[in-house]
């Protein structure tokens, strides 16, 4: 008999522990939705218009966005001065403006006390004396440079499932609303 109180005890409590263990992870179809909202409102709060095509003379005005083919959005500032980065060649310096759409909070390091993401053109790392860098580092971030050149400016919007690392698993997408671009050879 007090074997079998001892296993009803031992199957209530296991069934409580599941009830009240809660798991506070989003899902990804969860994560998706909310990107979803945050981009949204972004574009309705800031009267932003997504664009079906890439502009064919390749100007923007300053609230229209083109969706790339890896999913980041594109708004092209400046196209530079025509030179293209060369992969395995090039060393791209990257200094930025964003804001984490989800959080709403921001980051830059294009004062004179910052350093910038270094960023060798068709390879995987990156360089910088700046720790937090990890956080922005994605190759997304360098995909404008299919469109722009050297000493270019974009604007551009990267959904958490192209981000780094360390946005994917927040589920937090990023706006660049500053990305500049120069190049140095190797």
């Amino acid at each position: 008999m007090n074997k079998g109180i001892y296993i009803i005890m031992a199957f209530m409590a296991a069934m409580l522990t599941g009830i009240f263990s809660c798991n506070n992870t989003k899902s990804y179809t969860d994560m998706l939705k909310e990107q979803k909202r945050a981009i949204s409102k972004l574009f309705a709060d800031s009267g932003l218009v997504l664009l079906r095509s890439y502009p064919a003379n390749g100007v923007f005005a300053p609230n229209e966005f083109y969706i790339m083919d890896n999913g980041v959005y594109l708004n092209v500032v400046d196209s530079g001065n025509g030179n293209r980065a060369v992969p395995g060649l090039t060393s791209i310096v990257c200094r930025f403006h964003a804001n984490i759409l989800m959080d709403t909070v921001p980051y830059e390091n294009m004062s004179n006390g910052s350093f910038p993401l270094i960023y060798t053109y068709g390879q995987t790392g990156y360089t910088s004396q700046e720790a937090s860098m990890q956080y922005f580092f994605c190759t997304a971030m360098f995909s404008p440079l299919a469109y722009v050149g050297d000493s270019s400016e974009v604007k551009i919007i990267i959904p958490f499932e192209i981000s780094s690392s360390y946005y994917q698993n927040k589920g937090n997408p990023v706006y660049y609303h500053k990305m500049r671009y120069r190049f140095e050879l190797r």
